[in-house]
C-alpha cells in the first residue's frame, strides 16, 4: 500500500469552544497507524492543547514497540487551524457582507516553529470575543511579525472549504477580479512561507468540494504551486459518522453536518483514490508525494523541559544581615552551606530565616532557642540535599512563596490562612511567614520529613489559603509583581470530559429524544464507593472493583441501542474547558517560551495546557486556595477594631 501523510486532523480538544470532533488523541494516532498512514498533523481549531498528550502517546507507543517499523517510522506533526482575518477586525467593525473567519493551516517544522505557533495562538486568544460564537482571530500582521521575523520553521496550507482561498478560487478562470484577489493572497503566502506553502484539497463526493478541488488544482497548476490532499478528520471511520452527527447536534440544536462532514475521517491512500476518480492519476500521485514531502520536513522534537523555579528580585540589603553575622553559625554545617553558597537564592533564603529567627528568639530561654536552631539546621539539611538531587534550588521556591504571602497581606489586603498540609511541619516556613504558627509549639509532634525528605526528592508544593472575596485581588497583585520583574503569573486551564452520565444525556439529546429520557437513563448509572461507574462497568460489570452489571441499565440500553452506541463512543471525550480553582503558573521568562495563553469561559487568561502538561513542559504551580471562613474572620476583626477591642499596627 502506498504511504500517505495526512496534514489536517482534529482531536477532541477542538471541542473547547464548539463541539467539533469525536477523535480522542490516542485513538486518532493508533487508527492512523493501523490503516497504514505514515504520519499525521494534529491541527485543532485554534488550540495547541492536545500537543503534549499526543507526543506522550506516540513516544510511549514507540518505546513499547521497538521492532514495529510502521510505528517507528510514523511521524507526528503538531499544528493549528487558525482563523485568519483582516487586520484590526473585531466585533464592533465586523462587516457581515465582507468579513468571515477564514480557516488556515499552520504546522510546526521544529521547536522554533512550535514557539511561533504558541505566540500566534496567544495573540488570537488575547483578543478573543463573542460574536454568535467565541471568536479567536489571527491577523495577517501577526503572521508577518511572528513568522516573518524568522522564516522557514512553519508549513502552511490553504485548509478546507472554510478558507479564504477556497472561497475566492472557485470560478477564478472566468472572473478576473477573483483571480486578482487569489493572486494577492497566494503572493502573501509565498513571501511568508516560500517552499513551505501548499494548496490543500480534500476527498469528497459533495459537489461543492469537487468544484473547489477542480478549480484549486487548475489554479495551482497555472502557477506551479504545490498541491496536497488531506481528509480534515473529525471522526475516525466512516461508520462513526452517525455518532459524530449526534454529538455535534447535542448542544446546539440541528446543525447541518451531513454534507460538510460527509468524508472528514481518516482514510488510507486507496480509500482517498476512491473519492477522487475525477482527478487524473498523475495529479493524485503528485499530491501524495507532496504529503510525504511535508512529513519529511518535520523534525521530531519534544516540548518537555525541566521545571524552573521562579525567582524574585534580590537587593543588596537582602545580603547585609548574613555578612555581619555569618560567623555565629559556624557550628551548624548546613546553615553554613547556605550562608556560603554560590547561589544567591540560598543566601537570601537563609538570611531571611536567621534574621527572623533572631527576632523570634529574643527574651527566650536557652533550651527553647537551641531547639529551634537545631530544627532549622535539620530542615536546611533536607532542603540542601533535595536541591542537589533535583538540580534546582528549593530555597528559591520558599522565598518566592514568602513574597506571594507578603503581596497577599500588603497589596491585596487579604487575611492569609495559618497553613495547611505537611508544610505546617516546617519551622523555616514559619520563619518566612508562609505559615502562621510555630510547628514546635504544637501539642503533638510535627516531623518536618512529612513535607520534605531526600528519599523522595521533588519540588516543594505548598498550599496557602486566602479570603474568598480577595482571590481575584491576590492573583492580580501577584501577576502585577511578576510582570514588573519581567515574568508572568498565569492561571491554569482545565478540560472537562463527557462522564458516563453526561455521555448518556448528550447522546439522548443528539439523537433527538426528549431530555427526560436522558435524565432517567443516566440515573441508572450507579455510584460505587464514591465513584461513578463507567458505561462499560454499568453494562458488563468489573470483577476487580466488585461491580456487577446493572440489570436495569442493561435492559434500557438494549431497548435504545442507538443511545448506547453513541454514548459508549463519546464517553471520555473532552467537551469543554475551565480554569483551575487555585493554581497559577509563575515564570520569570515570556510565558510563550514554554506554554501559551487562552481564555477561560469567564474571560480570564489562562494556560492552554492543563496542570499535568504544563508541569511537564517546565511550569511551576503555586496554589492560592480560598476559604470563606477567612472572610468571616475579616468581618469579625473589622467589627472588633471599630469597637476598640484592639489597635491595628500593620
Amino acid at each position: 500500500m502506498k504511504k500517505f501523510f495526512n496534514g489536517h486532523t482534529h482531536t477532541d480538544y477542538s471541542n473547547i469552544k464548539l463541539l467539533d470532533s469525536t477523535n480522542k488523541t490516542s485513538k486518532l494516532i493508533d487508527h492512523a497507524i493501523n490503516i497504514g498512514l505514515s504520519g499525521l498533523a494534529i491541527t485543532d481549531h485554534e488550540t495547541l492543547s492536545s500537543h503534549v498528550v499526543a507526543l506522550n502517546h506516540i513516544t510511549k507507543k514507540k518505546k513499547s514497540n521497538p521492532d514495529n517499523e510502521d510505528i517507528q517510522n510514523f511521524k507526528l506533526a503538531l499544528g493549528n487551524e487558525i482563523y485568519l482575518v483582516r487586520d484590526d477586525l473585531n466585533k464592533d467593525n465586523y462587516d457581515k457582507k465582507k468579513d468571515r473567519y477564514w480557516h488556515f493551516i499552520l504546522i510546526a517544522k521544529d521547536k522554533i516553529g512550535h514557539e511561533q505557533l504558541r505566540r500566534l495562538s496567544s495573540r488570537a486568544w488575547k483578543r478573543s470575543y463573542r460574536q454568535f460564537i467565541e471568536r479567536t482571530p489571527t491577523y495577517y500582521s501577526d503572521l508577518k511579525e511572528i513568522i516573518g521575523e524568522n522564516k522557514g520553521h512553519v508549513i502552511a496550507s490553504t485548509a478546507c472549504l472554510g478558507s479564504f482561498f477556497a472561497n475566492r478560487v472557485v470560478g477564478w478562470e472566468r472572473n478576473a477580479q477573483k483571480k486578482e484577489t487569489v493572486d494577492k493572497f497566494v503572493d502573501f503566502c509565498l513571501d511568508l512561507f516560500g517552499n513551505d506553502f501548499y494548496i490543500e484539497i480534500q476527498p469528497s463526493k459533495q459537489e461543492d468540494q469537487k468544484r473547489y478541488n477542480k478549480d484549486a488544482i487548475s489554479y495551482a497548476q497555472s502557477r506551479d504551486l504545490k498541491l496536497t490532499i488531506t481528509t480534515d478528520a473529525h471522526y475516525l471511520m466512516e461508520e462513526d459518522r452517525a455518532v459524530h452527527k449526534a454529538f455535534l447536534n447535542s448542544n446546539d440544536g440541528e446543525r447541518e453536518v451531513d454534507d460538510f462532514y460527509s468524508s472528514t475521517y481518516l482514510m488510507n491512500w486507496q480509500e482517498i483514490l476512491s473519492y477522487c476518480k475525477y482527478i487524473d492519476s498523475e495529479t493524485m500521485e503528485k499530491m501524495r508525494k507532496n504529503s510525504l514531502e511535508i512529513q519529511n520536513k518535520i523534525t521530531e522534537y519534544t516540548l518537555d523541559a525541566p521545571q524552573i523555579i521562579p525567582r524574585i528580585t534580590y537587593f543588596s540589603e537582602d545580603f547585609e544581615f548574613i555578612k555581619q553575622k555569618k560567623e555565629m553559625w559556624n557550628n551548624y554545617p548546613f546553615i553554613s552551606k547556605f550562608i556560603n553558597s554560590e547561589y544567591d537564592d540560598d543566601i537570601v533564603f537563609i538570611s531571611k530565616i536567621l534574621q527572623n529567627l533572631e527576632q523570634y528568639c529574643k527574651n527566650k530561654k536557652h533550651q527553647w532557642i537551641q531547639k529551634r536552631w537545631s530544627r532549622v539546621e535539620r530542615e536546611c539539611e533536607e532542603i540542601w540535599e533535595v536541591s542537589q538531587v533535583i538540580q534546582e534550588r528549593l530555597s528559591a521556591y520558599f522565598t518566592t512563596m514568602s513574597k506571594i504571602i507578603d503581596i497577599a497581606w500588603d497589596e491585596a489586603k487579604s487575611i492569609v490562612g495559618p497553613g495547611r498540609g505537611s508544610s505546617y511541619t516546617m519551622l523555616t516556613c514559619f520563619l518566612l511567614g508562609i505559615i502562621q504558627a510555630d510547628p514546635l509549639d504544637s501539642p503533638i509532634e510535627l516531623p518536618f520529613w512529612r513535607f520534605l525528605h531526600r528519599e523522595r526528592p521533588e519540588l516543594a508544593d505548598i498550599d496557602v489559603d486566602f479570603q474568598a472575596t480577595k482571590k481575584d485581588d491576590v492573583i492580580e497583585k501577584v501577576s502585577e509583581f511578576f510582570e514588573e520583574i519581567g515574568g508572568h503569573a498565569v492561571r491554569i486551564a482545565t478540560f472537562g470530559t463527557e462522564t458516563s452520565k453526561a455521555a448518556i444525556q448528550t447522546a439522548t439529546r443528539g439523537l433527538g429524544y426528549e431530555p427526560e429520557l436522558g435524565t432517567y437513563l443516566s440515573s441508572l448509572v450507579e455510584v460505587h464507593r464514591g465513584q461513578v461507574a463507567s458505561l462499560q462497568e454499568s453494562y458488563y460489570g468489573n470483577v476487580e472493583k466488585e461491580i456487577k452489571p446493572n440489570p436495569s441499565f442493561v435492559k434500557e440500553m438494549n431497548n435504545y441501542p442507538d443511545i448506547w452506541e453513541v454514548a459508549e463512543k463519546i464517553e471520555g471525550l473532552i467537551s469543554r474547558r475551565g480554569i483551575h480553582a487555585a493554581g497559577i503558573l509563575i515564570t520569570n521568562e515570556d510565558f510563550e517560551k514554554r506554554n501559551c495563553y487562552m481564555r477561560a469561559p469567564s474571560g480570564a487568561l489562562c494556560s492552554q495546557y492543563d496542570l499535568k502538561d504544563s508541569e511537564q513542559i517546565g511550569g511551576i504551580k503555586y496554589d492560592l486556595l480560598v476559604t470563606e471562613g477567612l472572610d468571616r474572620i475579616a468581618v469579625a476583626m473589622k467589627l472588633m477594631l471599630r469597637q476598640g477591642y484592639f489597635e491595628w499596627h500593620g
